[in-house]
């Protein structure tokens, strides 16, 4: 009786624990795939975030420059104001027809500039839905592979698992059959 137990021992060291070891194995693949799926979703949205930050530097650099430019127009206005200002009517009427015609260009200026903003405002817009189109679908892509690959470890690990419970079902038939063929038998 002590042997046969031993023999059994034996029989479930000698099967189970590889086959136990083969998932181990295979869980610890799986944990790299994963691992690597994290990284390219993080070097991604580096990559997203890098993009962003390169196209916001870029637009306040644009609006930096044209406010400066604009601040100084209005300071060049300004003093052609003040040095005019004790001058005769007629003076006064020709400083009031060239402050018509800067309010039109800055007029225009500001209509140029509003434009230039929604043109840039539109190329991002579009970057983004782009960039993030992109990434939705190297996302999904990633995720349906990953998925596949789950699918397949868990119906291989379901098929070991199913042959595993036969044989054992019929180690253990074997065995009380032999422990019932013991008990009858003289001691």
């Amino acid at each position: 009786m002590r042997a046969m137990i031993e023999q059994i021992k034996k029989l479930l060291q000698d099967f189970v624990a590889p086959q136990l070891e083969a998932i181990r194995g295979d869980i610890k693949a799986l944990t790299v795939e994963v691992a690597a799926v994290r990284s390219e979703v993080a070097a991604l949205r580096q990559l997203t975030d890098t993009r962003i930050a390169a196209l916001e530097l870029l637009f306040n650099t644009k609006l930096t420059a044209l406010e400066q430019k604009l601040d100084v127009e209005t300071a060049a206005i300004k003093e052609i104001i003040k040095s005019r200002s004790d001058l005769t009517d007629q003076r006064i009427t020709n400083v009031e027809d060239k402050l018509s015609q800067t309010n039109a260009l800055i007029e225009a200026f500001r209509r140029e500039l509003a434009a230039e903003i929604r043109r840039v405002e539109e190329t991002l817009s579009a970057d983004f839905v782009r960039m993030e189109s992109g990434v939705d679908t190297r996302l999904a892509a990633i995720r349906g592979d990953v998925d596949t690959r789950l699918a397949a470890i868990k119906s291989d690990v379901d098929n070991r698992l199913t042959v595993m419970a036969e044989k054992l079902d019929f180690i253990r038939r074997e065995v009380l059959a032999e422990i019932k063929v013991a008990k009858h038998q003289p001691a």
